[in-house]
């Protein structure tokens, strides 16, 4: 994929449905060292938490382990899967 000056690839099932329902990652491999996210200003905003619910809560556990991403999100159950961002912004926290 491309975008301007951005090129990368991106891990999308053939299925187009979100890994683990939205709650894992999205693997993305840029072409280069350039990121997006450096060119974007500082505005105050920084993320705190990530936490998502899932069916199978062990298994979302698991697979974030392999990608040694086990402290990165804390994974609950739930009935559907949910993923929840927590920013602490210039106004406060706020959750997403």
């Amino acid at each position: 994929m491309a975008r301007g000056a951005f090129e990368w690839r991106i891990t999308i099932p053939a299925d187009g449905q979100l890994p683990g329902g939205g709650v894992l990652p999205t693997l993305i491999e840029w072409a280069d060292e350039r990121h997006p996210a450096d060119a974007m200003p500082n505005v105050g905003i920084r993320l705190v938490a990530l936490a998502g619910a899932h069916p199978e809560p062990a298994l979302i556990r698991s697979v974030l382990a392999a990608l040694s991403l086990a402290d990165a999100i804390k994974v609950t159950f739930a009935a559907t899967p949910r993923l929840a961002a927590m920013l602490q912004t210039p106004r406060g926290p706020v959750t997403l």
